[in-house]
């Protein structure tokens, strides 16, 4: 009976100390100065090193920071985090407690490689401004900077694979569609949209997305022949939804300018010249997906990533 009154009294007191040391606000994280060779970027990635300015005053608590609507962190001043993005464009949010209404937004562009600084501080009550900084002037606030987040997700390493193109299948035009149309009802090779579909269908590729091109020949005027490129892809990629294709279709016309032949001689439309023409007359069909050697090198990579984190 003893040892059980002991117990609760034991944790009555280790909650009471967890309360108290909570209410302080003094949460801290790892006590680490920024280094800015400490993370080790991969192709296609970048690296932000958002952090707090330390003499704000702090009564409104935590900040929490989103990235591209994902939590990668909370600060208090003289708190700083870093993670790792994509590189292109991105959104960083921060707000004063998860889930609040009121936020304050950036738009960021990260080039592979390159690592970003951004600047917290407080203008109002619970109201938070975020601004990016160069360089040298983050280095004199990271100096007094000594405590990493208190609160850090696992997001990373984030996955920055770019699809690279697997395989392409030209078709064609004069074979399948009737001569200067473009609509589904046009369509004369009907048996190879259907091939195609099925290959798509069943295939052993990693396809990420389907990318349909639209080419003519020089003939005719430039605002015509775009329009008439365009048409086709479109009409192209329709054709494989109808079959059961799924996930993005990008269409693209290039009109007359990517030809396959340029010797053919001549402006006036005679049957000699539009036939040796004939092969700039077409629709590309593209797979674009993730080759299996990148995706094992890319495994490879995040596992030593984690392995050093584990040291």
């Amino acid at each position: 009976m003893i040892n059980s009154n002991l117990k609760v009294w034991f944790l009555l007191a280790l909650f009471a100390v967890f309360v108290t040391g909570c209410s302080t606000g003094l949460l801290q994280g790892p006590e680490k100065t920024y280094k800015k060779d400490s993370v080790q970027l991969f192709e296609n990635e970048a690296q932000l090193v958002i952090f707090r300015d330390k003499e704000t005053k702090g009564e409104g608590g935590s900040t929490i920071l989103r990235m591209d609507d994902q939590l990668v962190g909370a600060l208090l001043p003289g708190q700083y985090v870093t993670t790792k993005v994509c590189e292109g464009t991105s959104q960083l949010k921060v707000s004063a407690r998860a889930g609040a209404e009121e936020f304050n937004t950036v738009n960021l562009h990260a080039e592979e490689g390159e690592t970003l600084f951004f600047r917290i501080w407080e203008v109002g009550e619970r109201r938070y401004d975020i601004e990016k900084v160069a360089d040298n002037e983050a280095k004199g606030y990271l100096a007094d900077s000594k405590y990493s987040s208190y609160l850090k997700t696992r997001r990373q390493p984030v996955d920055c694979m770019v699809p690279v193109l697997l395989k392409e299948v030209a078709l064609g035009a004069d074979a399948l569609f009737q001569f200067d149309r473009a609509e589904m009802s046009d369509i004369l090779d009907r048996e190879a949209l259907d091939r195609l579909a099925e290959e798509i269908l069943h295939s052993e590729l990693d396809i990420d997305r389907i990318k349909v091109v639209g080419h003519t020949d020089r003939l005719g005027g430039e605002e015509y022949n775009q329009k008439l490129s365009e048409q086709r892809a479109a009409t192209v990629a329709d054709y494989l939804r109808l079959k059961g294709v799924t996930g993005l279709i990008d269409i693209e016309g290039k009109g007359a300018s990517d030809p396959v032949i340029d010797h053919c001689e001549g402006n006036r439309a005679t049957p000699e010249l539009i036939e040796c023409l004939q092969p700039n007359r077409r629709v590309m069909v593209e797979f674009w997906g993730f080759k299996e050697e990148v995706l094992e090198n890319k495994q490879i990579q995040t596992q030593t990533t984690q392995d050093k984190s584990q040291q």
